[in-house]
């Protein structure tokens, strides 16, 4: 069965993001995560919007990003 919506954020202790489906793309962090920003955010496959980037930078939640690439 697949979830219509998110659980709650304070249900998690660290959000993983592995594979780059397009329904992540979609996640409003801001309003999801308000209120937590002790919850890291692992972007392991360049999964974030540059505004989803943007909004957890201004929450203030730790954001990890691997497999970017190099840009020189």
């Amino acid at each position: 069965e697949v979830a219509d919506s998110l659980p709650a954020s304070t249900d998690f202790d660290a959000v993983v993001l592995a594979v780059p489906h397009a329904d992540f793309r979609e996640i409003d962090f801001e309003a999801w995560l308000k209120g937590h920003d002790d919850i890291p955010v692992l972007d392991a496959g360049n999964v974030l919007t540059q505004g989803q980037r943007g909004a957890l930078s201004k929450l203030g939640n730790p954001l990890i990003s691997i497999g970017r690439g190099v840009h020189g």
